[in-house]
């Protein structure tokens, strides 16, 4: 059995992370991005959509992930401040592809957040946490590249 640990800490104290930028209609709105050069690693099964990297990462291998990714990435607030760490499961059936995202955000807590292959939009929902997210709940969307450079924007919001 071999253990592989994996440690990041946030380049910004966690007094300087601005956790709410903006009201919504049900309540505050958190917003937060990944740089392309935040992914830190990504492997795929033989007919997952993502490049593997870094080089010399193995793909996926078992017969049930063929079509699956995995991603772990550095996640920045509006500042662009490093404030965790995400991990993203994605999966196909047919052509429908839904998406399992969790968060680790140091002293702040954990979240997780799924977004269905019923809603090419990207839109889901939060589906729980720790810490300080340990009774949320609301809607969670996820926009691949919505600008150069940029491989992910994500927005939290409380159920209404």
């Amino acid at each position: 059995m071999a253990w592989v640990v994996l440690a990041l800490r946030p380049q910004a104290p966690p007094e300087s992370i601005q956790a709410i930028i903006s009201p919504g209609e049900g309540g505050p709105v958190e917003q937060w991005f990944v740089r392309d050069a935040d992914v830190l690693a990504v492997t795929s099964g033989p007919e997952g959509r993502e490049q593997l990297t870094p080089a010399g990462i193995g793909p996926l291998t078992e017969a049930r992930l063929a079509g699956a990714d995995a991603a772990t990435m550095k996640i920045r607030n509006r500042d662009g401040a490093v404030i965790g760490i995400a991990s993203r499961l994605a999966g196909t059936q047919g052509e429908d592809r839904a998406a399992l995202w969790t968060f680790v955000l140091g002293r702040r807590g954990t979240l997780a957040a799924e977004v269905p292959s019923t809603d090419p939009g990207g839109r889901g929902r939060l589906a729980g946490g720790t810490e300080e997210f340990a009774a949320v709940t609301g809607r969670f969307t996820e926009q691949p590249g919505p600008e150069p450079g940029l491989r992910w924007r994500f927005e939290l919001s409380p159920a209404p």
